[in-house]
């Protein structure tokens, strides 16, 4: 099995289905109204379409790799609820794009409010059975809580994850049964364009959605679930084709977001699929 850190595209998925099944009315729903700390504290106007497009406007670091860091209390702590607890707004939500893993885990938080279950249980019953996943799956807990760290640390096998890429494919579909809506997976693959980069001088955002990575490579769009590490899964709809690529490689600067490694895979696959 391999640990995959991309996995913050299947708590989009459930929250896709949340609104398919009604638990959440709208994702302009403040997430307050599932999460009783967001309700105060400067939090009041954070939407869940907000923390979907990594734009909380939280104090959260994705880069900051201090030992008592927000970042280090959400991957090595124990208590993922604490962590939140932590969170404070820097700055107005739903304005400016970051990469915040805590985004992730508030998404989790409300996925288990609203079903009513926790994570992993979620995802076989919503996914890897329907699915006809191939092998047993493990998601890392945060301690005696029991939380999974929604952002990271799901453990499968490479066809598993194809899985979920192919279910991107067919627009939420697996067989006969619509497991995740079209209109949210056209959404969740869609950039947030009225986001802004503060990197890149407040341009428009055009690589993010609803926790997918997108990009256009030689006039095709490509959605893609990252990992940081060398894990990735391609959704290139203009070839029919799921890529899944696995292994280790090291952190280069990014090319508008993106390992330059990505584009050399997608080509590679191109390259078998003519």
């Amino acid at each position: 099995m391999v640990p995959f850190r991309l996995l913050k595209s299947i708590i989009s998925l459930l929250i896709g289905i949340a609104v398919d099944e009604g638990k959440i009315k709208s994702l302009e729903d403040p997430v307050g109204n599932y999460l009783p700390y967001f309700k105060t504290n400067g939090w009041e106007k954070l939407r869940i379409k907000d923390v979907l497009t990594m734009s909380s406007g939280s104090n959260y670091l994705e880069r900051d790799k201090s030992y008592f860091s927000l970042n280090a209390t959400a991957y090595y702590g124990d208590d993922e609820a604490y962590m939140i607890d932590q969170l404070m707004p820097k700055e107005p939500a739903g304005v400016n794009w970051e990469y915040r893993s805590a985004d992730t885990q508030i998404l989790g938080f409300i996925v288990e409010q609203v079903f009513g279950k926790n994570i992993s249980t979620l995802v076989s019953e919503k996914f890897m059975i329907p699915m006809g996943a191939e092998a047993d799956a493990l998601w890392l807990l945060d301690g005696n809580n029991k939380h999974e760290k929604a952002f990271c640390c799901f453990n499968g096998v490479a066809r598993d994850y194809a899985r979920f890429g192919q279910l991107v494919l067919n627009d939420g579909k697996w067989g006969e049964q619509q497991i995740v809506s079209a209109k949210y997976i056209n959404e969740a693959t869609t950039p947030a364009s009225y986001l802004k980069d503060p990197t890149e001088n407040g341009a428009a955002v055009d690589f993010y959605g609803y926790q997918y990575w997108i990009f256009n490579h030689k006039g095709m769009k490509v959605a893609a679930q990252n990992g940081l590490f060398g894990q990735y899964v391609y959704i290139i709809k203009d070839k029919n084709a799921v890529v899944v690529r696995l292994g280790e490689s090291k952190v280069t600067k990014p090319i508008h977001h993106f390992q330059p490694e990505n584009f050399t895979y997608i080509d590679a696959a191109l390259s078998v699929l003519k």
